[in-house]
């Protein structure tokens, strides 16, 4: 994110295992950095995103991970779940979504947070739009914020995720804030995403 405001948005679609091979964009302390679905899985390319995503973790970047768990990777869970574990490893929030974590632990998002993601990363936030709802989990804090289900949930998890990052960046969340966030900002961030996602 620039001073002024406005922000680099980099994406990488379907290239060959070459794509990667580029110039990185620039990372300053305290940007943010999304990454996860498919890339950050797949062995072929998985080895070059994750050089980007220390690179901007060694520059004190807000990493955010999201699984992105598709079922049909479910059978073959145990291959990947080193990968997925580094990844939690590496982030500073974690944000999944209805369905992943029952695809990758068996559990709920509470369970899952508490019994596997909090050793890794102490932030998870779960947008769950079969219940219009989005939680926020921090060590022994919970914020959740509900409204009406969603009418069409993928556009009301992209809006909901886009809150989200509204809210770390309205309010002034920084990479150092990360490991002791306050619940009152839990609430802001969550809200934050729920109204995003009520007006999608």
């Amino acid at each position: 994110m620039h001073d002024d405001g406005s922000v680099d948005t980099v994406r990488y679609g379907r290239y060959p295992d070459s794509s990667f091979d580029v110039v990185w964009p620039r990372i300053d302390p305290d940007d943010i950095v999304i990454f996860g679905g498919y890339y950050s899985l797949d062995p072929r390319v998985r080895a070059r995103l994750f050089d980007i995503v220390r690179y901007a973790a060694e520059r004190k970047a807000v990493i955010v991970y999201m699984p992105g768990f598709e079922r049909d990777r479910a059978p073959r869970i145990t291959r990947i779940m080193p990968s997925i574990l580094e990844n939690f490893e590496v982030a500073s929030l974690v944000v999944t979504f209805d369905g992943d974590m029952p695809a990758i632990f068996n559990e709920d998002d509470a369970a899952a947070y508490r019994n596997h993601i909090s050793f890794y990363c102490n932030n998870c936030i779960n947008i769950d739009s079969k219940a219009g709802a989005i939680r926020f989990y921090n060590r022994q804090l919970t914020q959740s914020v509900e409204s009406a289900p969603a009418a069409n949930s993928l556009e009301w998890r992209a809006a909901a995720l886009a809150g989200v990052i509204e809210g770390l960046i309205d309010g002034n969340v920084m990479t150092a804030d990360m490991d002791a966030i306050d619940s009152e900002t839990m609430l802001r961030i969550v809200e934050s995403g729920v109204k995003r996602a009520s007006n999608s």
